[in-house]
């Protein structure tokens, strides 16, 4: 049985995901750091945006693909969804060692 943060992707039990920067021909890659203080497993969310996530994404409506488009890094390096901040539940931003990248 899994736990309800599990989920098998490609036949692997997952636990969870590893969000990387990126930079445009993707010869570089860093994982986004997260503050020290971070607790595993907790739920993120964007400044302004902290409501109720949808139960599953309709992969027809391509739910992702039209929302990663803005995910990326500002000029400082810090993690945003369309200039809101990715933060943890106490209110930390999330980082990265590549500015101006993509987020996948």
């Amino acid at each position: 049985m899994l736990k309800i943060n599990q989920r098998l992707l490609r036949g692997i039990l997952s636990e969870g995901m590893v969000l990387c920067t990126s930079n445009a021909d993707h010869t570089v890659v860093e994982p986004i750091v997260l503050p020290s203080n971070a607790t595993p497993g907790s739920r993120l969310y964007f400044e302004g945006f902290s409501g109720t996530p949808d139960e599953q994404l309709k992969p027809k409506k391509k739910v992702w693909e039209k929302l990663s488009a803005d995910f990326k890094t500002n000029s400082d390096g810090l993690a945003v969804w369309k200039d809101n901040f990715l933060l943890t539940p106490e209110g930390e931003k999330l980082s990265s060692k590549l500015a101006n990248c993509s987020i996948k």
